[in-house]
Formats: structure tokens, C-alpha cells, sequence
């Protein structure tokens, strides 16, 4: 796509869900050990983006100044925190409908295979990027 370097030691995939305790003390330690950090964390959700970033500031890493931190949602606490979070928005209405035709389909033809549906999204940037977007 854009060659951009992937290094999978960033990727945060098996995090443990039991605790919010086990959670952020697994993020914290997984943060504090690595040998570099990344340029930026895409988060899966704004939600996680969050976590992170109070992790981040515990560990005395500034966003953006030493790394920047993207979430997924865009959701109306974005805006809120410090720095605001630099969101990907999904459209609701659009996913909603797209939710709707499926279910409805599946249930006339319980027979269909799951299917993979890609719908709009833009980036909202906010202060935890120290980047401006390019148009």
C-alpha cells in the first residue's frame, strides 16, 4: 500500500480482559519493556486509545511530543481529554443500515455465508498527532 514498515512487537493483541486491573498493568509493563517505541499507536477504539495514553503519561512519555496516539470512533470524549484524541469516525447511520440489511438477509437465507461489509470512515485529527493532514 504506502510501504510503511510494520514491526509486530507493537502490536497489543492479547492483553488480558478478566480485570480492568490485569489490563492496564499488562499495558503498563508492555510499554515500559520495549527497547523503542513506536511513532504512533492505533488503538482499536477511543476507549483503549484513552487507557493508553494515562498509561503513557505514567510512564512519563508525552503525546505527541514523543509518541502519537490514534483511536477508532471518534466518539464525543475525544474532544475532552488532554491532548484531544485524534480519531478514525465511522458513520453510524451508515453502519447501522448496513447491520440492518445483513441481519434481515440472514434471516430470510439462514444459509448465507458471513460476509465482510467496508463502509466510509475519516480521520478527525486532534492534538495527539503532531502531524498535519496532508489534502
Amino acid at each position: 500500500m504506502n510501504s510503511l514498515p510494520i514491526n509486530e512487537e507493537f502490536f497489543i493483541i492479547d492483553a488480558p480482559k478478566d480485570t480492568l486491573t490485569d489490563y492496564k498493568t499488562y499495558l503498563f509493563n508492555y510499554i515500559q519493556n520495549l527497547k523503542e517505541l513506536p511513532d504512533v499507536f492505533v488503538c482499536a477504539n477511543d476507549f483503549i486509545a484513552f487507557d493508553l495514553m494515562q498509561i503513557l503519561r505514567q510512564l512519563n512519555i508525552q503525546v505527541p511530543e514523543d509518541i502519537c496516539l490514534c483511536g477508532f470512533d471518534d466518539s464525543p470524549a475525544a474532544k475532552l481529554i488532554t491532548p484531544p484524541l485524534t480519531s478514525i469516525h465511522i458513520h453510524n447511520e451508515i453502519l447501522g443500515v448496513c447491520a440492518i440489511d445483513l441481519l434481515l438477509s440472514r434471516i430470510k437465507d439462514l444459509t448465507l455465508n458471513y460476509r465482510t461489509v467496508y463502509t466510509e470512515t475519516n480521520i478527525v485529527y486532534r492534538e495527539s498527532v503532531n502531524i498535519a493532514p496532508t489534502k
